[in-house]
């Protein structure tokens, strides 16, 4: 079985060759995806949510990327290891500049993550079953990045934190990052819910007042 620093070096080389390649043209999300393969769908998963890791909703390339996750993590929980996209989605353009930053980004993050995570709390990530809800953590994500919560801080990096350490954790073997996945996708949904119950709330409020002031 290949050791988990000379998979990690095969990943990053892999990774450098497709930098280099985005240098001279455009890189469409099949290519990145072909790219990758031989980091199965948690490398591939990690490179979306990296757009998405920063506080500012992005609109509607949160829909193409959330929408991307979503099919990805219920690959996984159909125990499929290699990731499939559709046509449209797969033949999308990144910007050379987009294409570098994204593969730069999680070059420098497998190096990171590689040193101090580790195999610990196997159970979370050994087995059909553990792969089963770590796609369907994956798939959450996915969906609460595709909802609409324009102009709302957080509400793409939470979910999008929570299917980047699925990904951690799946590469690593590292249960301690899928506890952590567990804590930032219930994070999410509580975050979200509370700002939607605060809309509604506010909506029904000024529909009350709306009311009491032109009814008389």
């Amino acid at each position: 079985m290949t050791s988990t620093p000379h998979r990690h070096q095969q990943l990053i080389d892999t990774l450098r060759e497709a930098i280099e390649q985005s240098e001279t043209r455009p890189l469409t999300v099949g290519e990145v995806v072909g790219n990758l393969q031989g980091g199965g769908l948690s490398l591939v998963s990690l490179v979306l949510t990296l757009p998405f890791l920063q506080p500012l909703s992005l609109g509607p390339v949160s829909i193409i990327g959330g929408s991307a996750l979503t099919m990805l993590g219920w690959q996984m929980v159909q125990g499929r290891t290699q990731p499939w996209l559709p046509a449209k989605m797969a033949s999308l353009d990144l910007s050379p500049r987009v294409g570098r930053v994204l593969l730069q980004t999680c070059t420098k993050l497998l190096t990171m993550t590689g040193r101090i995570a580790k195999p610990r709390l196997t159970g979370w990530v050994r087995g059909r079953n553990a792969r089963r809800f770590a796609g369907a953590i994956v798939a959450a994500g996915g969906l609460l990045i595709v909802a609409p919560f324009p102009g709302i801080p957080f509400s793409n990096s939470l979910p999008a934190l929570a299917v980047a350490m699925v990904a951690i954790a799946e590469m690593e073997e590292d249960g301690l990052f899928m506890v952590g996945a567990v804590v930032a996708l219930i994070a999410s949904i509580v975050y979200l819910g509370a700002v939607g119950f605060a809309a509604f709330e506010l909506l029904r409020r000024l529909y009350e007042w709306g009311a009491g002031l032109f009814g008389g």
